[in-house]
């Protein structure tokens, strides 16, 4: 556990240190919702939406994005080589980087609720509330699998253009894709769509979809298995 804590102080003290990190993990989504959120209008079911787009980016930023690029800074340090020939389990690192996403992502949805209840006045019960946080930390998994994956395998000098445009192709794909037509049924296989579909039928429903579910977990597994394959790899 001391080893887990240690790791977790380091890797929180590096986004600390970090403003443009800090920002962009924290405070961007908040943002966004703050200038963008007033478009969906007012009717309960256009808040919902609103808000579950926006929780899911927050989440999403910090899952796929940040731990992509720490993924990635922390393959290229000199020291990772000799690291790796240690016989100490790396499961402390393991750990100390999941602690480390979550307590981001509590942080990141924790603004993007504020904003929501006391700017935008969104107004939903403590069930609607519990339900919406519920589908969110479901959807961290997927998007850690492929914030990881890339980050390991895309170059240092690539990493931060490629999954900065990912993570806003993403977000924009959660509800600008054309409802008819060829990308109709090309949405459906986006995970954020799919996580956005699943949360908002959650919320009004209690009930969760098969379809949007299957997609996440297909894209968790698909992506968790590229990054164990690109890890073994290197070991050689």
């Amino acid at each position: 556990m001391q080893v887990v804590l240690s790791y977790f102080n380091t890797y929180f003290k590096s986004t600390l240190r970090t403003p443009t990190s800090l920002f962009f993990t924290l405070l961007f989504p908040a943002l966004f919702l703050f200038l963008l959120g007033h478009q969906w209008g007012h009717s309960h079911e256009e808040q919902l939406e609103a808000f579950t787009v926006f929780l899911n980016y927050a989440l999403q930023t910090v899952a796929f994005m940040q731990l992509g690029l720490s993924v990635s800074q922390e393959k290229n340090m000199p020291w990772y080589e000799y690291l790796r020939t240690l016989p100490v389990s790396p499961l402390g690192m393991i750990f100390g980087r999941i602690l480390h996403t979550l307590i981001l992502c509590v942080l990141s949805a924790f603004l993007v609720f504020l904003v929501g209840k006391f700017s935008l006045k969104f107004q939903f019960n403590s069930m609607e509330y519990f339900r919406f946080f519920l589908m969110a930390c479901l959807g961290i998994f997927p998007m850690a699998t492929m914030g990881m994956s890339l980050g390991y395998i895309i170059s240092l000098e690539s990493c931060r253009s490629v999954l900065t445009l990912l993570n806003l192709f993403l977000f924009f794909w959660t509800f600008a894709l054309p409802e008819k037509g060829l990308l109709s049924y090309f949405r459906h296989l986006v995970p954020t769509y799919a996580w956005k579909e699943l949360t908002l039928n959650f919320v009004n429903n209690g009930q969760i979809l098969f379809l949007p579910l299957l997609c996440m977990t297909l894209y968790f597994f698909v992506f968790l298995f590229i990054f164990l394959r690109a890890y073994k790899k290197t070991e050689r």
